[in-house]
């Protein structure tokens, strides 16, 4: 593995945006401008990247299909090492997602295992915490870790929560639940911290959130904006004798009609969340059934 910068070597760890280019296998940098300035190429290991935390000059990566957090030095790109490796047992990881790095330990959400795994960087030391369950202390499929405030949080993504806890993983409090209203969620898959603040990607919500610890609040911060035409998760079509083809909307919350060449026609919104789409046969002429 080499790292490869456009305008030759050297970087400073600094003002540079990494980009987890998962469907090539390999690490894009960017600086401030967004200008493309490296590339850090992982494709002869058929990786699977997702997550990345930083720790001095040691990028980490975590690759869901090797089972693995990848452990890459940014002086040069050279991968020193990789921790896990599949399975169940302490120090293994099965599919492992959100990643960060708090002091010594690198913190792990390993996913399939439904738990938090810490690894010391000094001493080797694994330690897992958490377990499956519902909520309260316990996840289903957690997707990231993220430590802000002197406290983690866990995005306990099957749950729909955010689970808080010390930095030892007691538990705390939770937030969340499914559900589009703020201050739900519907599959959160990864978390930020920026300025003392949590950024959360609320997946089939299309949005962003962001939670304020101090205040215990959260706001929506980029939401989708509807557009006639454009679907959001459809769940269901059907096609009247007029070759009207009725979409159930779900995430819009509403049934979109086309022509048969996509043209929208119209929308119609006293629906919520609609799931399917049926015509009745009889006289008088035929009815949208959601």
């Amino acid at each position: 593995n080499s790292l490869h910068f456009e305008d030759g070597p050297g970087h400073d760890g600094s003002g540079h945006l990494l980009v987890s280019d998962s469907g090539n296998g390999r690490i894009l940098i960017f600086d401030d401008t967004l200008r493309l300035t490296g590339r850090i190429d992982l494709s002869n290991h058929r990786p699977l990247l997702d997550s990345l935390a930083l720790a001095d000059c040691t990028l980490f990566c975590s690759d869901l299909r090797n089972h693995v957090i990848h452990a890459i030095d940014l002086r040069d790109g050279v991968l020193k090492r990789a921790l896990g490796g599949p399975g169940s047992a302490t120090g293994r990881l099965r599919s492992p997602r959100g990643i960060c790095v708090v002091g010594d330990r690198l913190i792990v959400a390993d996913r399939d295992n439904d738990r938090i795994c810490a690894f010391d960087l000094k001493t080797g030391k694994v330690q897992s915490f958490l377990g499956f369950g519902r909520g309260e202390g316990s996840v289903r499929k957690p997707t990231d870790v993220k430590f802000i405030d002197n406290r983690f949080y866990v995005n306990d993504s099957n749950n729909y929560l955010i689970q808080v806890y010390t930095p030892e993983f007691e538990f705390l409090f939770q937030f969340g639940g499914k559900g589009s209203a703020i201050g739900k969620f519907d599959l959160a898959s990864t978390l930020s911290v920026h300025h003392m603040a949590l950024y959360i990607c609320d997946r089939n919500n299309d949005r962003i959130l962001r939670y304020r610890p101090e205040r215990a609040a959260i706001e929506a911060l980029v939401t989708p904006r509807f557009i006639p035409g454009v679907l959001r998760r459809p769940c269901g079509a059907a096609v009247d004798q007029h070759n009207r083809i009725c979409v159930a909307d779900r995430d819009n919350d509403c049934l979109q009609i086309f022509t048969s060449n996509g043209r929208v026609l119209n929308t119609v919104r006293e629906v919520s969340r609609p799931a399917a789409v049926a015509l009745t046969i009889d006289s008088p002429p035929m009815h949208w059934v959601v």
